[in-house]
């Protein structure tokens, strides 16, 4: 979540830039002012040419050869702009939001004839993770106008997991966003729509103990008129009971060759690789986490949920290289008892 903490010096002074109430404001209008100025109009062609911005902003942008760790990207400042360096490992979608992100990390510098100065100076471990958090919500807005993600996005079906699979496929192919971007994106945006959740799977160690290597929850999003519901991270496949994407994954995992794209799991063919077919849709009884308004509190319970999932694999992809995106949405009695 975003650090609405306004008394840290970023917050304050990306406020102050934008002349906003709140911080979530100023990102809006921060975004806003890039694409109204720098692409002539506010409704521009979408994917968003973000480079264009970048070499608008007097940033030259190279693929990196020195180890950056676990960053994607470095800014650098220099005389007449900036220097972006990139991993080159990347996808196309990555480094579109890489660069957003680091297009964000210049709106806190200003030119003082000789190179761009940064505006806040020496930052502290509070203020170097509020910059990074406002520029990773920055490129977001960037390359997903609100108004124009509403416009592809909309109508959103009710109870059709299966139709809004394929509808957030194509939404992100066209805005050019990783889903997970998407999904966050449209969480902070708050649209209103049926109830769905969407989870995002990953194969990798428990969190806490870095042992026992299963399918996991990464992250979750709760959509629509309820957002009582959700699924805590880490929590593995069998945990949640959704064992149509533990069927996926396994089907997945068994074929003999793994290329690039989009797998769903049909019941006539399997493991299918497909990028425009509808996913199977299913009935499962799924553990998720409920607020009690009484108690105030999260509570376990299992709850029937209409399913569908598919999975996303780059060429040669390992196990753990694979993301599996399933959306629930809730029975209507369900629906009933998370907002009363």
């Amino acid at each position: 979540m975003l650090l609405e903490d306004k008394n840290s010096r970023s917050a304050k002074y990306f406020i102050e830039l934008y002349q906003a109430a709140t911080l979530r404001g100023a990102i809006e209008r921060a975004a806003t002012k890039e694409i109204e100025t720098l692409l002539f109009g506010e409704l521009v062609d979408i994917p968003i040419d973000v480079e264009r911005i970048a070499r608008r902003k007097r940033i030259r942008v190279r693929e990196c050869n020195r180890d950056l760790g676990c960053r994607l990207a470095r800014l650098v400042p220099k005389r007449g702009g900036f220097l972006a360096e990139l991993k080159p490992d990347s996808t196309e979608k990555r480094k579109r939001a890489t660069l957003a992100h680091e297009i964000g990390h210049t709106l806190f510098y200003r030119d003082d004839g000789n190179r761009p100065r940064h505006q806040i100076g020496i930052l502290d471990e509070i203020e170097l993770r509020a910059e990074e958090e406002i520029c990773e919500r920055f490129a977001k807005a960037l390359l997903m106008p609100a108004v124009r993600l509403c416009d592809v996005i909309f109508p959103i079906p009710a109870a059709s997991p299966a139709l809004v699979l394929n509808r957030l496929h194509n939404t992100s192919q066209k805005f050019m966003v990783t889903l997970p971007l998407l999904a966050s994106r449209l969480s902070e945006i708050e649209i209103r729509c049926p109830p769905y959740l969407i989870v995002f799977f990953r194969y990798m160690e428990n969190r806490s103990t870095r042992i026992d290597p299963r399918l996991r929850v990464m992250t979750s999003y709760s959509f629509g008129d309820t957002k009582g519901f959700r699924m805590w991270n880490n929590r593995s496949v069998e945990g949640v009971n959704l064992a149509s994407v533990n069927q996926l994954f396994a089907g997945w995992g068994s074929a003999a060759e793994r290329e690039s794209g989009r797998y769903i799991w049909s019941a006539d063919q399997g493991i299918l690789k497909t990028s425009s077919e509808v996913p199977r849709q299913v009935v499962e009884q799924v553990n998720v986490s409920l607020f009690d308004l009484g108690t105030g509190k999260w509570k376990s319970e299992s709850l029937p949920m209409s399913v569908s999932s598919c999975l996303y694999s780059r060429q040669n992809a390992t196990e753990r290289e694979a993301q599996i995106i399933a959306v629930l949405s809730p029975q209507i009695a369900t629906a009933a008892r998370v907002n009363h």
